[in-house]
């Protein structure tokens, strides 16, 4: 996929995102959108594609969320990193390595940003409320990435996943 492809896409990403994607919510939580295509381009086009996905989708979520510029950037860069550094270790056809990958990577961005939180206002959360977030979180982005990621193994690897 052509980085104009890329650039287009990810901005009707982050467009539907912080707009049609706050509408839909379970527990307070909204599902994220950037970070499914993040973990399926990173997958699926490899690292240096995956490291420009991150730029993609970081860039425009930081201008928009505000929470302070660069933090999606630095925190989409990590994930993108650690999932293309163990590419070649993984079975992307698996359904099961599809899970893992989404359950981490949701795991890790909340935990950034509940200690980004922390750092920047002194706001903290009980330790249910914390645990029911990443379990939500977790499981709204496996239920919503699944679909994504086949779709994109089969249409740009030429593999079903099992």
């Amino acid at each position: 996929m052509k980085d104009r492809y890329i650039i287009l896409f990810s901005i009707i990403i982050v467009i539907f995102q912080t707009t049609f994607f706050s509408f839909i919510e379970v527990a307070g939580i909204h599902p994220s959108l950037a970070l499914i295509f993040l973990i399926s381009g990173t997958v699926v086009f490899g690292h240096w594609k995956g490291l420009r996905i991150a730029l993609y989708l970081g860039v425009p979520l930081d201008i928009l969320i505000g929470r302070g510029l660069g933090v999606y950037i630095f925190v989409y860069l990590i994930i993108s990193y650690v999932i293309s550094s163990i590419e070649e270790q993984i079975f992307k056809d698996n359904f099961i390595t599809a899970i893992i990958l989404f359950f981490s990577s949701s795991i890790f961005e909340i935990l950034f940003f509940t200690v980004y939180k922390y750092l920047i206002s002194g706001y903290t959360i009980s330790l249910q409320e914390f645990i029911i977030q990443i379990f939500v979180y977790s499981i709204y982005n496996s239920i919503l990435g699944i679909p994504i990621y086949a779709k994109l193994m089969k249409k740009y690897m030429g593999y079903s996943i099992r």
